[in-house]
C-alpha cells in the first residue's frame, strides 16, 4: 500500500492537471478510508480542473460521509451555480438541513420548491412531512389536509398522514 501510495503521489505531482491521475489517487484514499485526503485532492482539483460539476458532486458525498454538512451544502450550492437549478440538489440540501436540525433552512428549501412548482401537491406533502420531523403536528395536519382536500386519493399524503398519526401515538387513526 505504501508503495502504491508513493507511486500515485508521484504521478499526480508529475502532472497535477491530469484528471485521471487525481481520480486514481482519490480512489486509493477512499479505498483506504482516508476520506480527508480524498477531499484535499478534490479541493486541489478545483483550482486546476475545467469540469468542476463532477468534483462538487464528489465533494458533497465525501463531506456528507465525514459529517461536514456546511461544506456539503456549499458544494451543492456551487454545483447549482455551475450546472443550474436542479430539484434533486434541493432535495439533497433539504436532507442536510434536516440532519443538522436547521429548521429555518429546512422550511425555506421546501417553500422554495413549492414556489417553483405551484399547485404540485408533492411539495405540500413534503411540507407536512417536514413539519412532522420538527414535531409541529398541527401545522403538519393542516398541510396534509389541504393536499387531501384537493386530491383525496393521494397515496403519498395518506401515507404521510398515517406517519403523522403514528408520531402522535394515534395509531388507531
Amino acid at each position: 500500500d505504501s508503495a502504491a501510495h508513493e507511486l500515485l503521489n508521484r504521478m499526480v505531482e508529475s502532472d497535477p492537471t491530469n484528471k485521471y491521475y487525481n481520480q486514481v489517487l482519490v480512489n486509493y484514499y477512499y479505498k483506504t478510508g482516508d476520506k480527508e485526503s480524498a477531499i484535499k485532492v478534490f479541493e486541489d482539483m478545483l483550482d486546476k480542473s475545467g469540469s468542476k460539476g463532477e468534483i462538487y458532486q464528489s465533494l458533497y458525498t465525501l463531506y456528507t460521509e465525514t459529517a461536514q454538512y456546511e461544506k456539503a451544502i456549499d458544494a451543492l450550492d456551487e454545483y447549482s451555480r455551475i450546472e443550474g437549478y436542479d430539484e434533486d440538489v434541493e432535495m439533497l440540501k433539504l436532507r442536510l438541513y434536516v440532519m443538522k436540525g436547521d429548521t429555518l433552512h429546512s422550511f425555506k428549501t421546501v417553500r422554495g420548491l413549492m414556489e417553483r412548482n405551484p399547485g404540485d401537491m408533492r411539495y405540500v406533502t413534503l411540507l407536512g412531512d417536514t413539519y412532522v420531523l420538527y414535531d409541529m403536528y398541527e401545522e403538519a395536519h393542516d398541510a396534509l389536509a389541504s393536499v387531501l382536500a384537493n386530491e383525496p386519493d393521494d397515496i403519498y399524503a395518506l401515507s404521510s398522514l398515517a406517519g403523522l398519526y403514528q408520531a402522535q401515538n394515534n395509531d388507531s387513526l
